[in-house]
């Protein structure tokens, strides 16, 4: 284990009398030294930090990426698949095997059928209300 150094006693060195003071520095080179740092730029690894931790861009990123996929992944079902879908659940076959008859999966083609029968039953609602 180390120690930590000691701080050194600055006053056996100060001959001038000046150690422990403060001293306000030139205007005019402080002024050059804004000048100068505003001038700079950042490092890359600072830009680079600012960008990929913005909050709000991160989550507006993700929900674009969000809304792609789920346009993606929505499936509409054509009124033959529906009646087909229609006949064959009444038949007996499951959904399991309905899926794997058009080439998805069990959940997409469930929440399909789910979409659509919703829309067909509001559908049917508002035309009943018209009449």
């Amino acid at each position: 284990m180390t120690h930590p150094t000691p701080p050194h006693d600055l006053r056996s060195n100060d001959d001038a009398g000046i150690a422990g003071t403060l001293h306000t520095p030139d205007p005019a080179a402080v002024e050059r030294l804004r000048a100068y740092l505003a001038q700079q730029q950042p490092p890359r690894w600072q830009e680079a930090q600012r960008r990929q931790y913005n909050g709000s861009q991160i989550v507006a990123n993700l929900q674009r990426a969000g809304i792609a996929h789920a346009d993606r992944v929505r499936l509409v079902l054509s009124d033959e698949q529906m009646t087909d879908i229609d006949q064959r659940r009444a038949d007996g076959e499951s959904w399991a095997g309905l899926a794997r008859a058009y080439g998805m999966t069990q959940t997409t083609l469930m929440a399909a059928y789910a979409r659509q029968m919703h829309a067909r039953q509001t559908a049917a609602k508002q035309q009943d209300g018209q009449q």
